[in-house]
């Protein structure tokens, strides 16, 4: 991790806003600050480690699978160095911005087998939370049923 850019993110660890944080996933949003990296709860990856990459050019359907990754709730969608959302096309993934591009993607987003991992239609998305502290407490309130008294109980009649 010698020659990792840092730079001010939301740590995925400690689950705050830090200034020292590097990347732990190549142009993914998903972060770790300098005082959670030397706890090695988590390791960051580099291009060069990356297995299932698949180079452009890319079929329209698999263009199309990857622009539906970028748009998902889900899932961390492939940023440019500044953090910008990329756009899919066949050749690359491009910052309409920054004009950064980037010329792979894993194969799992180009195939549409992400999807069977998103929450079913109607689940609702995952929460977004505000950086900062833990919730402070939550209640539900539940109708139960009368709990069954058993054959030896008597019918109440009002």
């Amino acid at each position: 991790m010698s020659d990792v850019k840092t730079f001010r993110a939301f740590c995925q660890i400690c689950q705050k806003l830090e200034l020292n944080c590097t990347r732990l996933l190549p142009h993914m949003d998903y972060s770790i600050c300098e005082t959670c990296a030397p706890q090695g709860k988590n390791q960051s990856i580099s291009e060069e480690e990356i297995e299932n990459k698949v180079t452009a050019r890319w079929t329209d359907t698999q263009v199309q699978s990857l622009a539906a990754y970028q748009d998902s709730d889900t899932f961390l969608p492939f940023i440019c160095e500044r953090g910008h959302r990329l756009q899919a096309t066949n050749d690359l993934l491009t910052c309409d911005i920054c004009q950064f591009n980037l010329t792979w993607a894993y194969n799992w987003t180009l195939d549409w087998s992400w999807k069977f991992l998103e929450p079913p239609a109607g689940a609702g998305t995952r929460a977004k939370l505000p950086p900062g502290g833990p919730l402070k407490s939550a209640s539900i309130a539940l109708d139960l049923p009368e709990p069954n008294a058993g054959a030896d109980a008597e019918d109440f009649v009002d």
